[in-house]
């Protein structure tokens, strides 16, 4: 939240990159913005890698889809990388109930077509795939 509140206020966030060994994969969904996968940092990245993007076409929010694709360039090893067809940036969340809908109205609504319940089913099975074969079954607990 730190991080946050600093790129709200129009600073870079103060924070420096660390490396935490016990990390032995990871899932990235819809990262924003680029700045915080630096290429001098991703290079050392070693271990297996999930990365979720949302449809750049969806972009009109000024979130969806610009940085996946950098930082699935930028990595040494290249991820398990998947590309969701009308998904905006705020997709990846959970659904809304009807009284968060109408209080937030751009996180909550997705694009004409895209199903998030229907989105999140697939996304779940594909985590916990995912988390299985890197990690074994102790991995999803």
């Amino acid at each position: 939240m730190r991080a946050c509140k600093e790129l709200e206020g129009g600073e870079k966030p103060s924070g420096r990159a660390v490396h935490d060994p016990r990390i032995k994969a990871a899932i990235i969904v819809d990262p924003f913005p680029v700045l915080f996968f630096a290429a001098e940092n991703l290079k050392a990245v070693t271990i297996p890698i999930q990365l979720w993007s949302s449809d750049p076409a969806q972009n009109g929010d000024g979130l969806s889809g610009c940085c996946a694709a950098a930082i699935n360039e930028r990595l040494p090893s290249k991820p398990d990388f998947h590309l969701v067809k009308d998904a905006k940036h705020f997709s990846f969340l959970a659904t809304c109930t009807p009284e968060e809908t109408a209080k937030m109205v751009a996180i909550c609504t997705d694009a004409p077509g895209f199903d998030r319940v229907a989105f999140h089913q697939r996304f779940h099975t594909a985590a916990i795939a995912f988390f299985r074969t890197h990690l074994g079954e102790a991995g999803t607990r």
